[in-house]
């Protein structure tokens, strides 16, 4: 079982419990609500709102953590921590090892789910 494997476990066991179509649901307005997230982000990158990043990441390191996306809220978890003491090239790391986790997880989710595209 691969690492991507692993980070399904938690969606596989919902839609056992749910059904198909009820995921469906939840997982694109997740994955609406992290990409629109993470473009928030990125636009703060040049005049970075701590208070701001420290909300953002504490709510979808919980939210992707939930669905068993282990490595995305692992990342929030990093994010989060890191607002203690606040360093603009340490966030600027950060995001960008969001946005490519979150790419990685869209490929993966799409062939899942073709449904799902986003």
């Amino acid at each position: 079982m691969t690492d991507m494997d692993k980070e399904f476990l938690t969606i596989t066991s919902l839609e056992e419990t749910v059904g198909r179509d009820s995921l469906l649901t939840l997982l694109k307005m997740h994955r609406i609500n992290v990409n629109d997230t993470i473009a928030q982000l990125c636009l703060m990158q040049d005049s970075i709102d701590y208070a701001e990043i420290h909300m953002i990441a504490h709510r979808l390191r919980g939210a992707c953590g939930s669905l068993g996306f282990t490595r995305l809220s692992e990342l929030f978890r990093h994010m989060d921590q890191s607002t203690k003491e606040p360093d603009d090239k340490t966030t600027h790391e950060l995001i960008a090892q969001i946005v490519e986790e979150n790419n990685l997880l869209k490929v993966a989710v799409h062939a899942r789910y073709p449904e799902i595209n986003i």
